[in-house]
């Protein structure tokens, strides 16, 4: 089975060396992305919802949801076809593999050795699926369920992964109506309910942020989260929450961003409606890790779409205070929350709720006033200003009494309105911002090709090697060996790491992470023989991958994502086996203004269709 198929929700590292070239120009959001060229698909693909299918995805489904429709006991249950193509999607992004984590084996990474059936056998998609299904209806309540619990309990992944599957249901659910119906039946796909109510116009939204104690009770806890809601906002970020159940996050007509995995990945949340909003993507972010309390952070992130097209991201984070042992930690995390921002900021307006523990401003002017630099050249701003007016939630007592604490931050956005509240149980008071996005009453949609670094040259070799979904650089179940290193400093490296790490071992398949044409440059010796791209062509997304011991392509080749192009190897610059992987947004030199964290980028454009990679 695997262990971490799609791990954004728990690998990321954003950028170290600020990344400014920003583009929070995304008026109140951006439409779908769309090529101003021409539209491209992969021959015998299709394009399920916003996202990209090559051939093998829809030959793997269709067969798949086929066995479904042969299956007696699933005859009639088209949500058995969206828990097998989640599932499949987590595990193998769709397809059929003949390689996978010890003996896992086909679409569902199936264990022969675990008694699913002969290597041959776990490779039929129809075997598989079938196989699948006996299982899937013994488990209790798989009808009614979380999708990602039902596949768990049927595919015993590691308890930090079990919650992984989920995000991939509204794309399974599309893909599964899409073939079902084709079929002829009449049956509907499972969809969350609506609250019924009717949304503000999708220009003017307001989002709420809280810091729940963590110490209070379950009653105390629902008593302050219904007083947060209570007058319906849009988006609600909440802190110190690692502890609360999926359940308790999701007051009525709400859905929430919680994932699994470590605790302090739990430790924040994003709510948002579910009459007005529609999840487009979401990731967990690893600010930085060190081995002390409050040394390791997160920030969890959605995008969100609106009917009008609307397009807006809402980050949630939680800062570590300073202390011993945590010196640069501050900096590291407003770093890096800029970098997301930029990233997410590139399709629309990006808004931030969070604890940011920059205590007594007035005493640490140098601290607060880098922050709001930072942001300023973000082209962000504070709703509360960070020397100014009384910023963040004030908190009413104790060692954070004065202390600016908790902000609201929007990029590509204007806060008309600001306030504070005090919950009855907390010990912060709730902030809460109106916020036009991007100051168009109207909510008029931007299309994302205004927005600068997003448009493609209508170039022969470009569309040629459009296509695909964006995938991991190495087999998706070995994501967790990436080592979020890039900006770091050391020995190794004449100035800084430009890319990350894939810790695999020698002869791994190197996957093209996006589709592309290979160009190859022999004459870098930290490199070992072969410093391999995958490029859109001039001024447009360019990857690096580094160190192979063996090649499977040639210059000029057009690849598409997930195609090997070589094999991990020990060759240059190296004290082992790994893949160096870079991304370059605009095909420049290893040291460019547009070298990006390859972890963050992985994080905003897995799964999306190559052309509208960000």
């Amino acid at each position: 089975m695997s262990r971490a198929t799609k791990l954004a929700p728990l690998l990321l590292v954003t950028a170290v060396p600020i990344l400014l070239l920003l583009t929070f120009v995304g008026g109140s959001g951006a439409e779908r992305p769309t090529d101003p060229c021409t539209t491209i698909s992969v021959p015998g693909g299709e394009q399920v919802g916003d996202t990209q299918l090559d051939a093998e995805q829809m030959q793997v489904a269709t067969e798949a949801v086929r066995a479904v429709r042969a299956f007696e006991a699933t005859a009639d249950k088209p949500h058995a076809a969206v828990i097998v193509l989640a599932t499949g999607f987590q595990e193998s992004q769709l397809r059929n593999l003949d390689y996978g984590d010890r003996d896992s084996l086909g679409f569902l990474q199936q264990r022969p050795s675990q008694g699913w059936g002969t290597p041959d056998q776990v490779r039929d998609v129809t075997y598989a699926t079938t196989t699948f299904l006996h299982h899937l209806i013994e488990v209790p309540g798989w009808e009614t369920r979380r999708v990602t619990e039902v596949a768990a309990d049927v595919q015993r992944p590691a308890e930090e992964y079990r919650g992984l599957y989920e995000q991939w249901v509204p794309l399974a659910t599309d893909l599964a109506e899409q073939l079902w119906s084709t079929s002829g039946s009449a049956a509907t796909v499972n969809t969350p309910p609506t609250d019924g109510t009717t949304s503000a116009v999708p220009g003017l939204v307001r989002l709420h942020h809280a810091n729940l104690f963590v110490g209070k009770n379950q009653a105390q806890f629902r008593e302050d989260l219904g007083a947060v809601v209570a007058d319906r906002p849009d988006f609600v970020t909440l802190n110190e929450v690692y502890h609360r159940s999926p359940g308790d996050l999701q007051p009525d007509g709400y859905q929430a961003w919680h994932p699994a995995g470590p605790r302090d990945a739990r430790d924040t949340a994003v709510l948002w409606r579910t009459d007005t909003w529609t999840l487009a993507g979401k990731g967990t972010v690893l600010m930085h890790n060190r081995n002390v309390k409050w040394g390791t952070r997160y920030v969890n992130w959605v995008t969100l779409t609106a009917a009008s097209g609307s397009i807006v991201s809402v980050i949630s984070g939680h800062a570590s205070p300073g202390g011993p042992g945590r010196e640069g930690l501050y900096a590291e995390f407003r770093t890096r929350l800029v970098s997301l921002t930029a990233e997410l900021g590139t399709q629309g307006p990006v808004l931030f709720g969070g604890d940011l523990n920059i205590q007594y401003p007035h005493r640490q002017p140098a601290q607060a006033k880098a922050f709001e630099d930072s942001y300023a050249a973000a082209g962000a701003r504070t709703t509360y200003g960070v020397l100014g007016e009384p910023a963040g939630g004030w908190a009413t007592g104790g060692a954070h009494f004065n202390a600016t604490i908790d902000y609201i931050i929007t990029a590509g956005a204007l806060p008309v309105r600001h306030a504070t509240t005090g919950l009855r149980h907390s010990d912060h008071r709730m902030l809460s911002a109106e916020i036009q996005l991007g100051g168009d009453p109207a909510g008029a949609a931007t299309p994302l090709g205004s927005i600068s670094g997003n448009t493609h040259a209508c170039d022969p070799t470009m569309l040629a090697a459009s296509g695909g979904a964006v995938v991991y650089p190495v087999p998706a179940h070995l994501a967790s060996s990436n080592q979020n290193n890039w900006g770091s400093h050391g020995a190794h490296w004449s100035a800084w790491h430009t890319g990350t790490d894939f810790s695999v071992a020698c002869g791994t398949p190197v996957l093209a992470a996006h589709a592309g044409t290979i160009e190859i440059d022999t004459s870098q010796s930290w490199a070992g023989e072969w410093l391999v791209k995958v490029t859109t062509g001039p001024r447009h997304l360019t990857t690096w991958y580094v160190h192979m011991q063996t090649l499977r392509v040639t210059p000029g080749q057009i690849v598409q994502p997930g195609q090997q192009i070589g094999e991990v190897g020990a060759l240059g610059n190296v004290s082992g086996c790994h893949l160096h992987f870079e991304v370059h947004l605009k095909n420049g030199p290893i040291y460019g203004p547009d070298n990006v964290d390859p972890t963050t980028w992985l994080a905003v454009n897995l799964g999306k269709p190559t052309g509208t990679e960000r």
